[in-house]
């Protein structure tokens, strides 16, 4: 079971965000989205590997915990930056 850690952060107006396992050291943020929805299309293409059907994976957002890859980006979606 693997869990990964998802930080999201508003820098000049922009979105972006960086997943990463827990337990390791955080990279990088990736490419800035003009706005949540960029920001969304760009989070489930990173989300697209794991395995949360079979809670294989999950990931921790705000230090909740979710094993469901819908939950996650609704609560990424309505969060203020």
């Amino acid at each position: 079971m693997a869990i990964y850690r998802l930080d999201v952060e508003k820098k000049y107006g922009q979105l972006q965000f960086r997943l990463y396992p827990q337990g390791d050291a955080a990279g990088a943020f990736g490419a800035p989205a003009p706005d949540i929805k960029a920001l969304i299309a760009a989070l489930d293409a990173a989300l697209e590997p794991l395995d949360t059907k079979n809670k294989v994976d999950s990931v921790i957002f705000r230090n909740i915990e979710y094993g469901s890859k819908r939950d996650l980006r609704e609560t990424v979606r309505f969060s203020k930056f």
